[in-house]
């Protein structure tokens, strides 16, 4: 019971990456104009903990395309540092092992409900007055769980795309950087260099 309760999900929202507080962080020189957050995104208390687990905190990236060109981003093309110090980016997958929620340990609620109960000398199988209660709890907190992990995937889609990520004309594309825990000190800025890479047919150079 206490292992089931303490399993109990919770609904998760992804943040809204447009109304993140972006600071500028490129250089009108480039093809590519960044904002980058100072803080990692705010999460509620127990998604906070577990990306504390991972040792990740999130981060994200603004980028605007101001050409008539589409532009490729691409993974190497985008250094960040912290008091000279590089910081490399973690995968997508990390995240969503951080964050993702067990759904089929819910169906475990369903064996509080039957029991078997003697009668005579024949054993029956028998249902506790109360037993579609802890059933239909594991069935809502199975649908919160799988509810909250497509969220989650949602969120993880804004990693950066290992064969690079399209930014098209006169657009802006939001993209997440999940980074180790405590990346930047107080007194020193996340600072971002852009590099462009060339993107061939057939492959990246």
């Amino acid at each position: 019971m206490a292992g089931l309760f303490s399993a109990c999900a919770r609904s998760f929202h992804k943040p809204d990456l447009t109304n993140a507080d972006f600071s500028p962080a490129g250089t009108t020189e480039s093809r590519l104009d960044f904002d980058i957050t100072q803080q990692p995104l705010p999460f509620s208390e127990p998604f906070a903990r577990k990306l504390s687990k991972r040792n990740l905190s999130l981060y994200a990236i603004r980028a605007t395309n101001y050409t008539s060109d589409t532009v490729w981003l691409q993974p190497n093309d985008v250094l960040l540092s912290s008091a000279g110090k590089t910081l490399y980016v973690r995968p997508g997958k990390d995240v969503y092992k951080a964050l993702r929620q067990p759904v089929a340990v819910h169906a475990l609620w369903f064996l509080l409900g039957p029991f078997v109960r003697t009668e005579g000398e024949e054993k029956k199988l028998d249902y506790h007055p109360l037993g579609l209660a802890p059933a239909a709890w594991g069935i809502l907190n199975g649908i919160v769980a799988y509810r909250s992990n497509q969220e989650v995937k949602e969120l993880v889609q804004y990693t950066m795309p290992a064969g690079g990520a399209p930014i098209a004309p006169n657009s802006t594309r939001y993209l997440l950087m999940p980074l180790p825990l405590n990346t930047a000190p107080k007194s020193a800025p996340i600072e971002l260099r852009y590099t462009e890479t060339e993107r061939r047919a057939g492959g990246l150079r």
